[in-house]
């Protein structure tokens, strides 16, 4: 169990970054849905897939990756919506 978490947590940490530079180039709002997208087909395929050890921690390495590759874009979207403290004065 945890070297799938160790597995899963460097996918999310090196798919994080990649992100942010992927979502410079094609937007951040198709990069949110095509991950999401990507983690919806891969956990409804997920169940039929998982035959063996190395499938089920490449599967979980590739859903944590999709999480990251959604959370980095949409954090930063998030952030983009919030004014700052002095432009809610003005």
């Amino acid at each position: 169990m945890a070297l799938l978490f160790l597995i899963g947590g460097l996918a999310n940490v090196v798919a994080g970054p990649l992100a942010g530079r992927l979502s410079d180039r094609i937007g951040r709002k198709p990069l949110i849905v095509g991950a999401t997208l990507g983690l919806a087909v891969l956990m409804a395929g997920a169940p039929l897939l998982m035959q063996s050890d190395l499938t089920i921690y490449t599967l979980f390495a590739l859903a944590m990756a999709l999480v990251g590759m959604r959370m980095s874009p949409l954090q930063s979207l998030l952030t983009a919506l919030v004014p700052g403290a002095g432009a809610a004065r003005s």
